[in-house]
């Protein structure tokens, strides 16, 4: 998993992102982030979002990750949640 220098979402003005948690154990890698959506035309609050995503590296060249997303939508914007699970194969 990556950091994202800017997050959008459904479109909307990029939002603050801040990492909240990462963490190397061997082949894990636990990671958190936060962010906050703001229309740039208005200004107005358009949400926050919690991600929380887990990674092993059982061989070199093979990833497992599982990633969650929860976004908590304004008075105006519906909340969102997703689950990522991916497979990742370098070669």
């Amino acid at each position: 998993m990556t950091e994202i220098a800017n997050a959008s979402s459904g479109g909307h003005a990029p939002g603050k992102v801040g990492q909240v948690a990462a963490s190397h154990l061997g082949s894990v890698r636990l990671a958190g982030w936060y962010h906050t959506f703001t229309s740039e035309a208005s200004g107005e609050d358009l949400g926050q979002e919690v991600d929380l995503g887990v990674s092993i590296s059982p061989f070199k060249h093979l990833t497992f990750s599982i990633e969650y997303a929860d976004f908590f939508g304004a008075d105006t914007v519906a909340d969102l949640r997703r689950l990522f699970v991916t497979a990742t194969v370098r070669y």
